[in-house]
C-alpha cells in the first residue's frame, strides 16, 4: 500500500513537471512571436519613412527643374554623406574631363559648370524617372595608375567618361605614329601602291636607336605593308618612307600633320617628326590623341591593321618570303582578355623623357572604348605598366557593367 501511494505522488509530480514544462514552452514561443511582430513592424515603418522622403525630394526636384541650369556630376563622396578634403574633391572631379564643361541649360545657353550647387538631390532622365549616378561610378576608373595622364572615351558617343591631367601638354613618343598612319592611308594613292624604302634615312635612325620594322634600304614594299609597319612594331623607316611619298620629304609632311590635327581641334597638339622622336617642341595631350584615335579608328583601313595581332609582308627581292611583323601593344599586353570583353588594339610609345604611352580600343560589355595613358613609369625591360593600366581600368568598367 505505501508503494502504491509514492507511485501514485511521483506520476502526479511529473505530471506537474510536465505542464510547468509546456506552459514555459508556451510562454516562450508567445515572447518570440512578439519580437518578430515588433521588428516587422519597424521594419515596415522605415519602409514607409524612406519612400516618404524619396517622394518629397522628387518632388523638390521638379519643383526647382523649371530654373535650374544644366548640373556638372554630383560628388560621389557628398551623396553617401561623408567628408572629404579640398583635394580629394578636386581629384574626384577631374575625372570627369573637359566634356563636362559645356552643357546646355533649358534655354540653349551653355553652362561652364561653375553655377551654384543644388545639393543632393536625385538626377532624373528624360521621362522624370530617377536615374543611377554615373559620376558615383567613374569616379574612381583611373585611380591608382601608374600613368599620370590618362582619358577614357566612350567610342560611339564621344563622351569623356573619366580623365587625368588629360590636358596637361606631354611628350607622345609613338603614339605619334597614329597621325601618321591615317595621313598616310588617305593621302598615298591607294594601299597596293609600291615605293621604295630609301637608302638615306638609315643612319640618323640608327644614330637616334629609332625602332624599326625590318625593311631594308632599297626594298620595295607596297603602302599597305608599310602602314602596318608603322603601326605594329611601330618601324621609323617605315614613316619616313611614307611621308617622302606622300609629301616629298619628312618635313613637308609634318606640316600636313600639324593642319589635320588643327581641323581636328587639337589645339595643344605640335608635331616636329613622323616617328614621335624625342624633341621639346613635339608634344600634345592625353585628350588630344583620344580625339585623333577616335577620327583614325572611322577609317576602316585604320580600324582593320590597328587590331591586328601580326602581319606578313608580300615577297621582295630582299624578303622572297616576305616577313612577319607582331604588334608591339600584344607582344606587352600577352592576353586581351578583361572582365566583360577584350582589349581589341592599341599604339604604344616610348622615350626616356615621355615614358611608357599607350592608346587602346577596347570592346567591354558590348562597347567600344578608347584609353590614352602616357607618362608611366619604366622602359622596354621592366614591367609594361601602361598596358597594365589600360586592363585596370577596362576590367573595372566590366566589373561595373558601365
Amino acid at each position: 500500500m505505501e508503494d502504491g501511494r509514492r507511485e501514485q505522488g511521483r506520476n502526479r509530480m511529473s505530471q506537474r513537471e510536465r505542464e510547468r514544462r509546456a506552459y514555459r514552452r508556451r510562454r516562450a514561443m508567445r515572447r518570440r512571436r512578439t519580437i518578430i511582430l515588433s521588428v516587422t513592424v519597424l521594419l515596415l515603418a522605415l519602409v514607409c519613412a524612406g519612400v516618404w522622403l524619396g517622394f518629397g525630394k522628387d518632388l523638390l526636384q521638379k519643383a526647382r527643374g523649371g530654373n535650374s541650369t544644366a548640373q556638372g556630376p554630383v560628388n560621389q563622396d557628398q551623396n553617401s554623406g561623408q567628408m572629404v578634403s579640398e583635394h580629394e574633391s578636386s581629384q574626384q572631379d577631374a575625372s570627369w574631363g573637359d566634356t563636362q564643361l559645356s552643357e546646355e541649360n533649358e534655354d540653349g545657353q551653355v553652362s561652364n559648370g561653375n553655377e551654384e550647387s543644388q545639393g543632393n538631390l536625385p538626377s532624373f532622365d528624360e521621362n522624370g524617372e530617377e536615374t543611377e549616378d554615373r559620376a558615383a561610378q567613374q569616379a574612381d576608373l583611373l585611380e591608382g595608375l601608374y600613368s599620370p595622364y590618362a582619358v577614357l572615351v566612350d567610342l560611339a558617343s564621344g563622351q569623356t567618361l573619366a580623365e587625368r591631367n588629360s590636358s596637361d601638354r606631354m611628350y607622345p613618343a609613338s603614339m605619334t605614329k597614329i597621325m601618321t598612319a591615317i595621313l598616310a592611308i588617305e593621302e598615298a594613292g591607294g594601299m597596293d601602291r609600291t615605293v621604295t624604302v630609301p637608302y638615306e634615312i638609315y643612319a640618323a635612325l640608327w644614330e637616334e636607336g629609332a625602332s624599326m620594322a625590318g625593311f631594308e634600304a632599297g626594298e620595295q614594299a607596297s603602302v599597305e605593308d608599310l602602314v602596318y609597319g608603322v603601326l605594329l612594331p611601330s618601324g621609323a623607316e617605315c614613316c619616313i618612307t611614307l611621308a617622302e611619298l606622300v609629301s616629298g620629304s619628312e618635313s613637308a609632311f609634318v606640316e600636313q600633320m600639324n593642319q589635320k590635327a588643327d581641323e581636328l581641334g587639337m589645339e595643344n597638339t605640335h608635331f616636329c617628326n613622323t616617328t614621335g622622336l624625342h624633341d621639346a617642341d613635339h608634344y600634345t595631350t592625353a585628350s588630344d590623341i583620344a580625339v585623333l584615335l577616335q577620327y583614325a579608328l572611322k577609317n576602316d583601313e585604320f580600324r582593320n591593321i590597328f587590331t591586328k595581332h601580326r602581319y606578313s609582308t608580300r615577297p621582295t627581292d630582299q624578303h622572297p618570303d616576305g616577313f612577319t611583323f607582331y604588334s608591339t601593344m600584344f607582344q606587352s599586353l600577352g592576353d586581351g582578355a578583361v572582365t566583360g570583353g577584350e582589349i581589341l588594339g592599341g599604339k604604344t610609345g616610348y622615350t626616356e623623357e615621355a615614358g611608357l604611352c599607350l592608346a587602346s580600343l577596347a570592346q567591354v560589355n558590348g562597347k567600344d572604348y578608347i584609353l590614352v595613358t602616357a607618362g608611366a613609369p619604366g622602359s622596354h625591360d621592366t614591367e609594361p605598366m601602361h598596358t597594365i593600366d589600360a586592363k585596370t581600368v577596362y576590367s573595372r568598367i566590366g566589373e561595373r557593367g558601365l
